[in-house]
C-alpha cells in the first residue's frame, strides 16, 4: 500500500513537474486547500515521503478542475515548504456536479474512484448560450426574449402612413437567431389610398375632390356625378312661308334627371342649355310657328299637317354626344285656315292672334296682346247677343258693332290677306 501510494505520488511530482514525461492531466498538486474539503477523497495516510526530484516548485491546478485528495495530510519537501499532492476526480471538462437541468443540457461518464462526471454541452431551449444569468464553471446560459426580425413589426402595430403586409416571420431569440417562439411578426408598406377611404383615381362620369394623405401620393374624394352641357338647338323653315315668330316648348330626360324649357324667337331659331349628369336621354320638342305669305303682312298659326313638322323626338348618349338640332317645318298641303277664336265661350285659342282673354267694356273678348284695354281692337262678344240659328256666329266688326255671321270663313275667292272676313252677317245686335 506505501509502494503504490509512493508511485503514485512520485508520478504526482513527475507529472506536475515535468509534463513532457507524461502529458496525463490525471493528477495534479497544490499548496491551495480549495482542492480539498468537500470536493476531496481521502486514500490511506501514507506518511512522511521524501519526493526522489529536487528543486520541485509549487504548481497550480488549471482551470477549476475537482479533485481527489491522494494524501489526507501534508507531506513536506524540505525547503519547498509543504506540499499536498491530489488526483484528479474528472477528465478536462468534466465536473463532479450536475449542470441544472432546466437550463443547460449535458453528459456524464464515469471518473476517478467510479466517480460520475458531467460536462454542459449546450442550453436548453428557449435559452442561449452568452449572458450571466446561469453559469456553469464558466459555461453560462440566459432565457431568450424573443423579438421580431429585422424590417417586421408586431401583429397589431398601427402608423399614420404604413400597414402591415402578409409578409411574415417569427419572432427570434436575443442570443440566437435560430431559435424562434410562434409569434408572427410582418413587413409593413406604405398606405395606399383605399387605406385612408380615398380613391385612386376619378370614376368615369364623375369629378372629385384632389387630396393628399401623405407626401407623394394623390387620392380623390367626394366624388359626384360629372355635369355636362346640353345645347338643344330649334328652328323653323318653311317652302310656302315666311317665319315671323317660333315659340319652342323643349325637354330632356333620362338617367334620373328631368327638365324642361320654353322660348319664342322671331328669328325662327332659338336655343336651351341644359347641365346633365352622363347618360342617355330623350330630347323633345313641340313648336307653334307664325308665318305669312309674300302678299300679305298679317302672320297666322301654321297648322299642324302631314307637310308640317311641329313635334320633334331625338335621343342622345352623353358626354358622346352634347348638343342636339330639334327641327320644324311649315309647308302647304291645304290652304292653312285661321283659328277661330270664341270670346263668348270664356276662353281664348293660345295658337291664334288674339291668345288673351280680356273682358272689356262688358264684351267678353279674344285680345292680340294681355295689356289691351279697348275692345275694338279685340275679337269680342257682348253677353247680350244671341245669335239665331241660321247666323250663329256672334262677330264684333271693326266699327265695334256686334254682329251674327253664316260662317266665320273668308269671303269666297278672297287671299289670304282676307282671311278672317266673315261673310253673311246681320250686325246691330
Amino acid at each position: 500500500m506505501i509502494i503504490r501510494n509512493f508511485w503514485e505520488y512520485y508520478i504526482c511530482h513527475v507529472t506536475c513537474h515535468s509534463k513532457e514525461i507524461f502529458t496525463s492531466d490525471e493528477y495534479v498538486w497544490a499548496t491551495d486547500d480549495r482542492y480539498k474539503g468537500v470536493n476531496a477523497l481521502s486514500v490511506s495516510d501514507v506518511g512522511s515521503v521524501t519526493p526522489l526530484s529536487k528543486g520541485v516548485s509549487t504548481q497550480s491546478v488549471n482551470g477549476n478542475n475537482q479533485v481527489v485528495s491522494l494524501d489526507g495530510g501534508v507531506s513536506t519537501m524540505g525547503s519547498s515548504g509543504g506540499i499536498t499532492c491530489y488526483k484528479a476526480a474528472c477528465s478536462s471538462g468534466y465536473y463532479l456536479d450536475a449542470p441544472n437541468s432546466t437550463y443547460f443540457t449535458s453528459t456524464s461518464k464515469s471518473g476517478t474512484l467510479g466517480l460520475t462526471c458531467y460536462k454542459a454541452t449546450g442550453c436548453k431551449s428557449g435559452y442561449y448560450n452568452g449572458g450571466s444569468s446561469y453559469d456553469y464553471h464558466g459555461y453560462k446560459c440566459s432565457k431568450c426574449t424573443y423579438s421580431c426580425p429585422s424590417g417586421y413589426y408586431e401583429a397589431g402595430s398601427t402608423w399614420t402612413n404604413y400597414k402591415l403586409t402578409s409578409d411574415s416571420a417569427y419572432k427570434v431569440c436575443n442570443g440566437d437567431s435560430s431559435q424562434t417562439n410562434s409569434e408572427l411578426c410582418y413587413t409593413r408598406t406604405l398606405k395606399t389610398c383605399s387605406d385612408y377611404g380615398f380613391k385612386s383615381s376619378i370614376p368615369s362620369g364623375q369629378t372629385c375632390e384632389d387630396v393628399s394623405p401623405r407626401s407623394g401620393l394623390t387620392c380623390y374624394k367626394d366624388c359626384k356625378d360629372s355635369n355636362y352641357t346640353v345645347i338643344v338647338y330649334t328652328s323653323a323653315s318653311s317652302d310656302d312661308y315666311t317665319i315671323t315668330s317660333l315659340t319652342s316648348d323643349v325637354s330632356i330626360s333620362g338617367s334620373g334627371y328631368s327638365d324642361s324649357d320654353s322660348g319664342t324667337s322671331s328669328s325662327g331659331a332659338d336655343s336651351f342649355t341644359f347641365s346633365v349628369p352622363a347618360g342617355t336621354y330623350t330630347v323633345s320638342g313641340d313648336a307653334s310657328i307664325k308665318v305669312k305669305s309674300s302678299t300679305s303682312s298679317v302672320a297666322t298659326f301654321c297648322a299642324n299637317n302631314i307637310s308640317s313638322t311641329l313635334s320633334v323626338t331625338k335621343s342622345i348618349t352623353v358626354p358622346a354626344t352634347t348638343s342636339v338640332s330639334l327641327q320644324f317645318t311649315c309647308n302647304k298641303l291645304t290652304p292653312i285656315k285661321p283659328i277661330v277664336p270664341d270670346p263668348c265661350s270664356g276662353s281664348c285659342p293660345v295658337n291664334s292672334d288674339v291668345p288673351y282673354y280680356k273682358v272689356l267694356q262688358g264684351n267678353k273678348c279674344c285680345c292680340p296682346t294681355s295689356g289691351e284695354t279697348n275692345s275694338i281692337y279685340c275679337n269680342c262678344c257682348k253677353n247680350t247677343t244671341n245669335c239665331p240659328s241660321n247666323i250663329p256666329y256672334p262677330w264684333v266688326n271693326s266699327k265695334g258693332e256686334n254682329c251674327c255671321c253664316a260662317d266665320l270663313d273668308h269671303t269666297g275667292g278672297a287671299s289670304i290677306g282676307n282671311w278672317g272676313t266673315p261673310t253673311s252677317c246681320l250686325c246691330g245686335f
